[in-house]
C-alpha cells in the first residue's frame, strides 16, 4: 500500500473514532472536548475527567495546570475564550479534595486573578 493511501486510511479512521466518541457525549463532555482535532487527545482528555480510581487522578498540581491551559487554548482557537474571573472559578472547582481548603479561601471574594492563582499554586 502506497505510503499516502495509509495517511488517508489512518485520518479515516481517526475520523471514524473520533465521531464515535463525540456522538455518545452529553452537552457537558461535549464542552470539555471542543477543539480537540484527533480521537487520542478526545479520549485522553476524557478518561482522566472521568476516571475516578485512575492514575491519571493522582497527577501533580502541574500537570492539572498544563492541561486547564490546554483546554483553555483550545477554547480560545475556536473563538470561545474563558474570560479570566471564569477561569479562576473552573480551575479551582476543578481540583481534587486535597486542596479543599485551598479552594474554599480562593473562592471567597476578591478573588485572585487566574495567573496570580496558577503562581500561588
Amino acid at each position: 500500500m502506497p505510503k499516502n493511501q495509509k495517511n488517508i486510511d489512518a485520518q479515516s479512521t481517526d475520523c471514524l473514532l473520533r465521531g464515535w466518541i463525540i456522538g455518545t457525549l452529553s452537552e457537558e463532555a461535549l464542552g470539555l472536548v471542543v477543539g480537540l482535532d484527533t480521537a487520542h487527545p478526545i479520549w485522553t482528555t476524557l478518561k482522566y475527567l472521568y476516571a475516578e480510581d485512575s492514575q491519571e487522578h493522582d497527577q501533580s498540581i502541574g500537570e492539572h495546570i498544563r492541561i486547564f491551559k490546554g483546554l483553555c487554548y483550545n477554547l480560545a482557537a475556536i473563538g470561545k475564550p474563558v474570560p479570566d474571573k471564569d477561569k479562576v472559578f473552573y480551575f479551582l472547582t476543578s481540583l481534587g479534595h486535597e486542596y479543599e481548603t485551598f479552594t474554599t479561601t480562593m473562592l471567597k471574594p476578591l478573588r485572585p486573578s487566574y495567573s496570580e492563582l496558577i503562581s500561588q499554586l
